[in-house]
């Protein structure tokens, strides 16, 4: 009963993730001055990663409590699939703010470590899994 309980929160956190990621592809369409349309840009980007990183911290509550039921810590793989897949989209979302910033001239001559960020967060996530993944082994060997 809850697998399929988390398998329809996942469901809808994906579509909410898909609409987002709309939302997104759609705010460069808007007309409104360069200023005012990178602020419009980069609230739809810190509205896809807000929500998607919420999405990653519940799909690994979820992912651990189904793991402990169901005694197969593969579910563990879940939350990070979903948190690579998110910090790779944050990540072109970034790198694409960097370029239009560059292309309208609102660039102040730093440079994007978007790629940087997007390695270092999907290594500390696997890092927590693996973590995560002995200290599920240890909780099950000691409830036998």
């Amino acid at each position: 009963m809850f697998n399929k309980i988390a398998i329809f929160i996942f469901i809808l956190f994906a579509v909410i993730l898909l609409y987002l990621v709309n939302e997104y592809n759609n705010s460069y369409q808007v007309k409104l001055i360069a200023a005012e349309r990178i602020n419009y840009i980069q609230l739809a980007a810190d509205n896809f990663s807000k929500f998607g990183f919420v999405f990653c911290f519940i799909s690994w509550v979820f992912s651990n409590i189904i793991a402990i039921k169901t005694k197969k810590t593969i579910w563990l793989l879940i939350p990070l699939l979903l948190t690579s897949i998110i910090s790779i989209i944050v990540t072109g979302h970034t790198e694409e703010i960097f370029k239009f910033k560059k292309a309208e001239g609102l660039w102040k001559g730093s440079f994007s470590i978007s790629y940087l960020v997007a390695f270092f967060s999907v290594i500390f996530t696997i890092l927590v899994i693996g973590i995560n993944y002995f200290m599920l082994n240890y909780f099950q060997k000691k409830q036998l």
